[in-house]
């Protein structure tokens, strides 16, 4: 009983540790951080992705904390990369088909919470590309927030896979990263 015991201690260390060094390489990368009522609006995990280097349309992802005590709303995106650079979101239809769609009245963040812009929910749509796009190129937008704006400068990396997350993982880097 004792040896099982200690097997799977040195076996939860060993994931602890591999978590840890894992962490060191991956911490967040804030891009902007946006002053609101003497707290902050922060910007970070941001990347663009294009089909091809051709394509004619494109999308970007990214998480936003929102930090301030109030609820903000993020109502518009702008870019000279694009003819036209969209909030959007998809959409189930009764069939069971996703669908995307322009998010009219922008998106609410609540106060002290996240909110993810990813592939598959919400995210900026990029249509009718200037110029190809290939990974490393920046393309530079603007959020626009009631009456403040975000400039960032986002990397195309058509490389990046999609992180598939779950409360658990989340509470784990939480306690053992910080993060």
């Amino acid at each position: 009983m004792r040896k099982i015991f200690y097997t799977f201690f040195i076996a939860f260390l060993a994931i602890i540790v591999v978590l840890r060094i894992y962490s060191v390489g991956h911490q967040k990368t804030y891009h902007a951080a946006l002053q609101l009522n003497h707290n902050l609006l922060k910007i970070s995990e941001s990347y663009v992705r294009v089909v091809s280097p051709n394509a004619k349309s494109g999308a970007i992802f990214f998480t936003i904390e929102n930090g301030t005590d109030s609820e903000v709303l993020l109502s518009g995106v702008k870019t000279d990369v694009a003819k036209r650079a969209e909030l959007h979101s998809h959409k189930e239809n009764k069939n069971g088909v996703m669908s995307m769609m322009k998010i009219e009245s922008g998106v609410k963040i609540a106060p002290n919470s996240v909110a993810v812009f990813k592939r598959g929910g919400q995210h900026i749509m990029l249509m009718g590309l200037n110029q190809s796009l290939e990974n490393g190129d920046i393309v530079p937008i603007e959020l626009i927030f009631q009456d403040q704006f975000a400039q960032l400068n986002i990397t195309v990396d058509n490389d990046r896979l999609v992180e598939h997350s779950s409360h658990w993982w989340d509470y784990i880097k939480k306690i053992i990263f910080n993060r």
